[in-house]
Order: structure tokens, then C-alpha cells, then sequence
């Protein structure tokens, strides 16, 4: 930027610097100063357009850089929703099937719980058939003993009778 520079102090030069006499247009210089300065100017030109070529390089370089990374993300992007929409599709199925699985084992369980119903039903039925059963042998049981028992009471009271 040094160019820009040493343009305007070239026209300040020129601003500060007197006009011919009997002209308007026209005005009194150091030769040397202005020719110093457009020596100087000549120097760093090169150097002022070399610079711009770089930032130009630099900026071309950066913008592709952007715009291969920017592809990349994109290219990302669209791999990763493909990724997703099979995924979802995986998904979807898999709710389906597990659905189905819940519904199959639902089925399962009320077949399972009816049959242990019927089960239950029968031995409690058994139970209660063989709960009487029992009752019944132990009152039988019973009534042979209290007519024994009544037996011996009854010899006794005939020995008791024969000895008083």
C-alpha cells in the first residue's frame, strides 16, 4: 500500500506547488522531488502487484478450500440422510416385527393363563373331591371307634354290675 501512499504525496506536491505566472493552469515544480517520487513509485509497483497477485492466490486459495470443504459437508450430509432413511426404513420394520412379537406373545400368554385356569380348576376340583373323600373315611373311621368305645363302655358297665 506504500504506492497509494506515494501517489498522494505526489499530489500534494502538486496542490502546494505555484502556478506560471500569467497561467492558470500551470505550475512550478522540483523536478527532483517528482521524479524521486515517481522513481519510487516505479520500485514499489512491482512489489504493490506482486502483493495483490498473493492476496489474489490467497483468496483463490481459500475459497476453494472452502468450497471442497463446503462439498464435503454436503456429500456428508447427504450420505448421512440416506444413512437415516434406511435406518428409518430398519427402524420401521423392526417396530412392525415387534409389534407383531408383542401381539404373538399376548396371545401366548392369555393361552398359557386360560390353560393354568383349567388347570387349577380341575385340581381344586380334585382336591375338593378328595378333601371329601377323606372326610368321609375319617367319619366312617370314627363311627367304628365311637361304637367300639360305646362297646367297651357298655362291657364295663355289665362288669361293674356283676361285681357290685
Amino acid at each position: 500500500m506504500r504506492v497509494v501512499e506515494l501517489l498522494n504525496e505526489l499530489e500534494e506536491i502538486i496542490r502546494r506547488s505555484n502556478t506560471v505566472p500569467l497561467t492558470n493552469k500551470k505550475i512550478m515544480l522540483n523536478p527532483d522531488d517528482v521524479l524521486d517520487l515517481i522513481d519510487e513509485i516505479r520500485q514499489r509497483l512491482p512489489e504493490e502487484v506482486l502483493e495483490g497477485r498473493r492476496v489474489r492466490e490467497e483468496e483463490a486459495r481459500i475459497i476453494s478450500a472452502a468450497q471442497t470443504k463446503a462439498k464435503t459437508l454436503i456429500e456428508g450430509a447427504v450420505k448421512k440422510q440416506k444413512e437415516l432413511i434406511d435406518s428409518d426404513e430398519v427402524a420401521r420394520n423392526a417396530y412392525t416385527q415387534a409389534q407383531q412379537m408383542i401381539k404373538d406373545s399376548e396371545d401366548s400368554a392369555k393361552r398359557i393363563l386360560a390353560q393354568a385356569e383349567q388347570n387349577a380348576k380341575e385340581v381344586i376340583g380334585g382336591s375338593a373331591e378328595y378333601a371329601e373323600n377323606m372326610l368321609k373315611t375319617v367319619q366312617d373311621e370314627l363311627k367304628k371307634m365311637n361304637e367300639v368305645l360305646e362297646e367297651n363302655r357298655s362291657q364295663l358297665k355289665s362288669i361293674k354290675r356283676k361285681n357290685s
